[in-house]
């Protein structure tokens, strides 16, 4: 009787160890973030501000303040907007990584991450869910998150993290990212893209 037990319960752990393979989750129990192996999506949503601010400099620009002066307010309006959202989301990444975990040394998260050996999507804490979906150049999915959020210990400000799953981890070249972030209902999607080297 006591063999059966034994020998029930190291099939239940062969099964769960196989099951976290096949879904491919990383084999960090403790979800230790290096400089590597994580994504703060509010870099790559500074990466899309900071694209749109390209735009509208440059639509600005074109746009005569005399004959056309309702358009030009209008865009020195979303400018100023998403030049103060970019602030926003400089100032809490200060508060959030003053300490640990450790920023990834990228100082543009389109041309820098090594996106393959990401595991892990970061986010300040309160989202009801963070998804990101990235695809090829034919638009096929070759990586996504899977399963909720959960937060990260150890920090001063809340972080949230959701896993990466790379199902084409042989893809090499252009990609796009899209994130998807959901606050009560109200759910907000932004893209930028990169590439797999």
């Amino acid at each position: 009787m006591r063999i059966k037990i034994i020998q029930s319960l190291f099939t239940v752990m062969i099964l769960s160890s196989c099951i976290k393979d096949f879904y491919g989750h990383p084999n960090d129990k403790d979800r230790i973030l290096t400089e590597s192996n994580y994504v703060y999506t509010d870099d790559l949503k500074s990466a899309h501000l900071q694209t749109i601010v390209t735009q509208l400099n440059i639509e600005l620009k074109q746009t005569d303040p005399d004959k056309e002066k309702e358009k030009f307010d209008l865009l020195n309006d979303e400018l100023e907007e998403t030049q103060s959202t970019l602030s926003d989301l400089a100032e809490f990444r200060k508060s959030v990584f003053k300490r640990r975990p450790p920023l990834p040394p990228c100082p543009n998260p389109q041309s820098c991450i090594k996106w393959l050996g990401v595991q892990y999507l970061t986010q300040r804490a309160g989202l009801a869910k963070l998804q990101m979906i990235i695809y090829d150049e034919n638009q096929n999915i070759i990586a996504q998150t899977e399963g909720n959020l959960e937060q990260l210990t150890g920090l001063e400000v809340p972080l949230d993290y959701v896993v990466l799953i790379f199902k084409n981890p042989e893809y090499r070249g252009a990609i796009q990212i899209k994130v998807i972030e959901t606050m009560g209902k109200v759910e907000t999607a932004f893209s930028v893209a990169s590439e797999i080297k």
